[in-house]
């Protein structure tokens, strides 16, 4: 991601809280005088003081370079032609409390082999698969809201509803070994007794089964059914969707979502596409990012704000449904390139 420099708000009043938010994500310690503070960090004092505002609707440019910016011009101009379209995929961010430092959120570091935004710090997240979901059979692997409720919540069609909630559920476990599921023996005894589901044991043995499903050589609908699992869709919560610019050989149409880390589970960042991994504070990582020591994609800095308004875990999984977000390539002046988004 290049460099941030350009910033257009509409509609800036912002609350007490949001600005006090605000100063802790641009790294800006208590006390300390603004002005000291570096230019990237007054840039996202400013954004998150727009995006954190109850009413405000956020026009950020994020500047075009290299190759992205050649793209950015063609597809201005005409030339480029038809944009690809995006793969329908998922992100979650899982939350944790921690005594000393707050709410904590699980973020990875891409390796720099990766084609699609290697070193970048990001959530885990990935693709849906095709044989996630079975038309037809929709539920079978499920216990929580049903696939037309989460159609309704996400504004889909109920197949698409369905492959984004397994997809968040599938890639958590794949990138981070936890797995957000119950045994269906286990569900059906708390419906009838009206009692809390329990998720299922982190075993020693789904360390080894989860490479499988990461490998795809074991399917994740099957890795369910041969051990008796459902997934607990009610562990999840909409907050955002971002689609990649028209101009990007890589695009995705990606649905975020918050979750909290489950009691008795250990999460790890052991897979082929990390190099590091561990618990941060939305304020920690953005001051990074700030200072320089982060790659962050333009989303994970806008749902990292998001959080930021959360003081616990609880409040995290309570956020609205309400950033939709379509990045596009604007011509600010000549051979000048931007991608544009507007967050509602």
């Amino acid at each position: 991601m290049e460099r941030i420099i350009a910033w257009e708000v509409e509609g800036r009043n912002a609350g007490q809280a949001a600005g006090k938010a605000a100063g802790r994500s641009a790294g800006q310690a208590d006390g300390q005088d603004a002005s000291s503070t570096s230019a990237k960090g007054q840039w996202l004092l400013q954004m998150a003081q727009s995006v954190l505002g109850d009413s405000s609707t956020c026009v950020v440019d994020f500047p075009a370079t290299g190759a992205t910016k050649d793209r950015a011009a063609a597809f201005c101009q005409g030339t480029l032609g038809a944009p690809v379209e995006p793969r329908l995929a998922a992100t979650v961010m899982l939350v944790r409390d921690h005594p000393a430092q707050g709410m904590e959120v699980f973020m990875m570091r891409r390796a720099s082999t990766m084609a699609f935004v290697p070193d970048a710090v990001v959530f885990p997240g990935g693709g849906a698969d095709k044989v996630d979901v079975r038309e037809g059979s929709l539920e079978a692997t499920w216990a929580g809201p049903s696939p037309a409720e989460w159609a309704q919540r996400l504004g889909c069609d109920q197949v698409t509803a369905a492959k984004v909630v397994t997809a968040a559920i599938r890639e958590v476990f794949e990138e981070t070994g936890v797995l957000l599921a119950s045994s269906a023996a286990a569900v059906n005894q708390a419906a009838a007794e009206d009692q809390v589901i329990p998720l299922v044991a982190q075993e020693e043995r789904f360390w080894t089964l989860r490479q499988e499903v990461e490998s795809r050589r074991l399917p994740f609908r099957r890795f369910l059914k041969q051990e008796g699992l459902v997934i607990r869709t009610d562990l999840l919560n909409p907050v955002a969707h971002w689609i990649t610019p028209a101009c990007e050989p890589r695009r995705y149409n990606t649905y975020f979502f918050t979750a909290e880390m489950p009691m008795f589970q250990v999460a790890k960042g052991a897979n082929s596409e990390s190099v590091e991994a561990g618990w941060v504070t939305p304020c920690g990582v953005l001051s990074m990012f700030a200072r320089d020591e982060a790659l962050l994609m333009p989303p994970t800095i806008v749902n990292l704000m998001q959080l930021s308004r959360a003081r616990c875990a609880g409040e995290a999984l309570e956020l609205p449904m309400g950033r939709d977000v379509l990045m596009t390539p604007v011509e600010l002046a000549a051979g000048e390139y931007v991608m544009r988004g507007v967050i509602r």
